[in-house]
């Protein structure tokens, strides 16, 4: 059986460099984001590995945040990044706070969304299963978006149903 959590992701990940404050350089392995396969990439794939491998394991707070997320971003999400950086995000104002902050906008800008969590749910609301599907494929897609939509890294204006709206889809 074909595990799908892996049928898109790249053979390697990149290592980042990061130096301390005893001047000495680590690494983390981090897969990089083209900003070609959508939002999902940069949630489930870059976005988690930079926090486990590059945040807490080397303490990043505030501007480093920004600086090494940068070089996690390439081609088409680094020109959304640093648009972003020039614009809603001035160097003197970067926190740890206002990093989550760019990171929504950022997943926003792959998106090409304002509400990613609504559009998540209006598709759910009219998804259908289709007839060739099984159903524990089915099952799994629905909560894989629900996970998503349910994230920290999504906006919205409408709030995420219960489990009884949910049995009704």
């Amino acid at each position: 059986m074909i595990d799908k959590t892996y049928i898109n992701k790249p053979p390697h990940v990149n290592r980042i460099a990061v130096t301390n404050d005893d001047s000495r350089e680590y690494h983390g392995k981090v897969i990089l984001d083209d900003g070609t396969h959508g939002p999902e990439w940069a949630i489930m794939d870059t976005i988690l590995l930079f926090k486990q491998e590059l945040v807490e394991r080397f303490e990043l707070k505030g501007l480093n945040k920004f600086q090494y997320f940068s070089r996690c971003v390439t081609g088409q999400a680094a020109t959304h990044w640093s648009n972003l950086m020039e614009t809603e995000f001035p160097l003197t104002d970067r926190s740890n706070k206002d990093f989550d902050a760019a990171l929504v906008c950022y997943i926003e800008e792959v998106a090409d969304l304002h509400y990613l969590q609504d559009s998540i749910l209006e598709f759910l609301a009219k998804y259908k299963k289709p007839f060739v599907m099984e159903n524990k494929d089915y099952i799994y897609c629905h909560a894989t978006l629900y996970k998503y939509a349910s994230g920290k890294y999504t906006r919205e204006s409408i709030a995420i149903p219960g489990n009884i709206e949910k049995t009704e889809l």
